[in-house]
């Protein structure tokens, strides 16, 4: 009787024991899970950027091909809490009428940097760009800042011009290797029929005030 009562008595204790486990277990995760966000956190790069409150456009008529680009001068700033860099891998850019309409895509090309030339009233004037590297990973180190002048060119090359007066929603994107999530941010571009006329005169590109977007 008393080997056939210690059975039981000891198979409770087992489950007993199982079941204390598990609960401890169970009450560890949210722990468990709490460090491995917060060792995310410190080791992953943290990316602030923004765009410009400038931007340049270009579009010209060359015999039968429009020459149309666009140059952004972006900042990033990586404040992570570590030592790792933040790599920029890929950008692109598309701009569309505020008020509807086709779309132009543009692909990233090369950098470069830029001196003034004829100036024409305060905020709009030709530019002359200088070309100083072709495109390539940006590389930003804790608490350092870049700002690279990137000129971007239309992925489908057209015959005809692409900006006519008006109001253009102009969106940056930008990829990088610590968050498969692209980054974007949107500005606002207004042309003139003045501004379009000058790009024509210029040849080149034409400096215009880009104001934050209300859909970014």
């Amino acid at each position: 009787m008393t080997d056939g009562a210690a059975k039981p008595a000891g198979r409770l204790t087992t489950i007993t024991a199982v079941v204390a486990l598990i609960v401890s277990i169970a009450a560890m995760i949210p722990n468990v899970v709490g460090f491995l966000e917060y060792r995310n956190k410190m080791s992953a790069p943290l990316m602030d950027w923004g765009m410009p409150d400038r931007v340049r456009l270009v579009q010209y008529q060359a015999g039968d091909e429009t020459i149309i680009e666009a140059y952004v001068q972006p900042t990033f700033v990586n404040r992570g809490l570590n030592t790792r860099v933040e790599v920029i891998r890929g950008m692109g850019l598309s701009m569309e009428p505020t008020e509807g309409g086709p779309a132009i895509e543009f692909r990233w090309r090369n950098h470069g940097k830029f001196s003034a030339s004829t100036p024409s009233g305060s905020l709009t004037r030709c530019v002359a760009e200088e070309y100083t590297g072709d495109t390539g990973s940006l590389v930003a180190a804790p608490n350092q800042a870049l700002a690279p002048v990137v000129l971007f060119g239309p992925k489908v090359e057209r015959t005809d011009p692409y900006f006519e007066p008006g109001s253009y929603q102009m969106t940056l994107t930008v990829e990088r290797t610590a968050n498969e999530t692209p980054m974007e941010k949107t500005v606002e571009v207004t042309l003139t029929q003045d501004a379009i006329d000058l790009m024509d005169e210029c040849k080149t590109a034409i400096l215009l005030p880009a104001n934050p977007s209300e859909e970014t």
